[in-house]
């Protein structure tokens, strides 16, 4: 007799290996990554250095210094004049070199063309005098409205100082400027101004008003 042969029970399926088929039918899921930014680089924060304060002893030796420096002495207002005066006279004398006249009270005369030209160092204050350049520009002329409003309207135009009248009715022109301090650049330029203009327009004024220039005044001892 035939044996009849026993069939094996089929193993189950674990539950692992169904895990595993499933997965392999999914598609794979990518993991989402994050970048991390590079942190920023935190700075330290620093106290601020406190000065060192100065020793006693350098105090101390500023302050004797102090007291041994001496001031300059400062001048009486007839020293400062008198340094002025010399002073003006060496630009003149780079300027006209002979050509000039200086007068005991301290005046200078410069003669251009039909014209006088004056310097005269006046005080001012304790520490500056004023140098004042002035010229005689017509005298007796015929003072009426037409001939002020002439003065009046040029002294618009110039640069430098200005027409005037003194108390006996003869015009001027004159500028001033400040001695202590002097430059030879700024007292050519107002020397050269005053006797130009002067010399220009006396003949022009005496045309048209009458009057003298300043060379025919002095011949005739007027001043």
């Amino acid at each position: 007799m035939a044996r009849r042969v026993k069939k094996k029970p089929a193993k189950k399926k674990t539950a692992k290996k169904k895990a595993v088929k499933r997965a392999a039918g999914k598609k794979p899921v990518r993991k989402k990554t994050t970048r991390k930014m590079p942190k920023k680089p935190v700075k330290k924060k620093t106290r601020p250095t406190a000065r060192k304060k100065p020793s006693k002893r350098v105090t101390r030796q500023s302050k004797s210094s102090r007291k041994t420096a001496k001031k300059a002495p400062s001048l009486t207002p007839e020293q400062l004049t008198a340094k002025v005066q010399n002073r003006v006279e060496s630009f003149i004398k780079k300027l006209y070199k002979n050509n000039y006249e200086r007068n005991e009270d301290g005046r200078f005369l410069i003669f251009e063309g039909s014209t006088v030209v004056q310097t005269v160092v006046r005080p001012w204050h304790a520490g500056d005098v004023v140098v004042e350049t002035f010229a005689y520009v017509v005298q007796d002329a015929r003072l009426d409205e037409n001939l002020m409003k002439f003065l009046l309207r040029e002294n618009a135009l110039l640069h430098f100082g200005a027409f005037g009248i003194t108390f006996d009715g003869t015009i001027i022109y004159s500028n001033s400027l400040a001695g202590a301090n002097l430059d030879e650049n700024e007292f050519k330029a107002s020397l050269k101004s005053v006797a130009r203009i002067a010399d220009h327009y006396d003949n022009q004024i005496v045309k048209d008003y009458g009057g003298m220039t300043a060379r025919e005044a002095m011949r005739m001892g007027l001043f």
